[in-house]
């Protein structure tokens, strides 16, 4: 009988402490929520910028397509033209093909003239509004290219 009972004590401590090592401790998990934390504090907005960057192509994209054909209608009728529609290209009203950026066409500043120059601007709408290094994109009948701010590397 001592036997026995000797037998249960040793059991129930081996079963006490396996039950003891399974799993993490309080402590251990507080370690890795920490450690996510800051990795997701410093990865997220990384994220975001380079989220920001990929939706400029949107504007470069319809930006370099205006252009192209703005050069085409000017060689068929000797003037630029202000729409869109006329150069064949069909927007989302007034925003490009993904409604990131709005687009205008204008002449340049006087004294210029749609007969003789434009400025296509793409300006930050919606999600990519939050973009502030390149908040405008502008391509301009002389070929150049530009952005509000200025300086920044948004082409």
């Amino acid at each position: 009988m001592l036997q026995q009972r000797s037998h249960r004590v040793r059991h129930s401590s081996l079963r006490m402490e396996a039950a003891r090592m399974r799993g993490f401790t309080l402590m251990e998990l507080m370690i890795v929520v920490v450690i996510i934390g800051v990795i997701a504090a410093i990865a997220y907005p990384n994220y975001q910028e380079s989220v920001r960057k990929s939706r400029r192509a949107d504007a470069k994209t319809t930006l370099s397509d205006l252009a192209a054909r703005e050069e085409q209608h000017f060689n068929d009728n000797k003037t630029y033209t202000s729409s869109a529609a006329t150069l064949g290209v069909t927007l989302n009203g007034t925003t490009t093909q993904q409604g990131f950026y709005n687009i205008t066409i204008a002449s340049c500043p006087p004294p210029g003239t749609l007969a003789s120059c434009y400025v296509i601007t793409a300006t930050a709408t919606g999600l990519q509004a939050s973009d502030t290094k390149c908040a405008t994109l502008t391509y301009t009948s002389s070929g150049s290219r530009g952005s509000t701010p200025a300086g920044g590397s948004c082409w």
